[in-house]
């Protein structure tokens, strides 16, 4: 469990990872995930966040068997997009 100071830091990083995911990306707006214990799929207790950015009807939530996620090579030229407008 977070201590009552590192949970506002935490979420102050991913509201400024948003903000830069919509300039570096002209997304339309962002969502946000955490997970916590077991049942969350959580194996060792730690705090994170997921940032996505999002564009309508881009289907993230969907169930959809043949979604596969971006290998590292793909992703690499967003991380560059997103670490600049950090």
């Amino acid at each position: 469990m977070a201590d009552d100071a590192t949970v506002p830091a935490v979420f102050a990083a991913a509201r400024d990872v948003a903000r830069a995911m919509r300039r570096a990306y002209g997304c339309d707006g962002t969502s946000t995930r955490e997970h916590n214990g077991p049942g969350a799929g959580q194996e060792i207790p730690h705090l994170h966040v997921h940032v996505f950015p999002r564009h309508a009807g881009d289907g993230l939530y969907r169930n959809d068997p043949e979604h596969r996620f971006a290998d590292a090579a793909e992703r690499r030229p967003y991380a560059e997009l997103l670490r600049t407008a950090l």
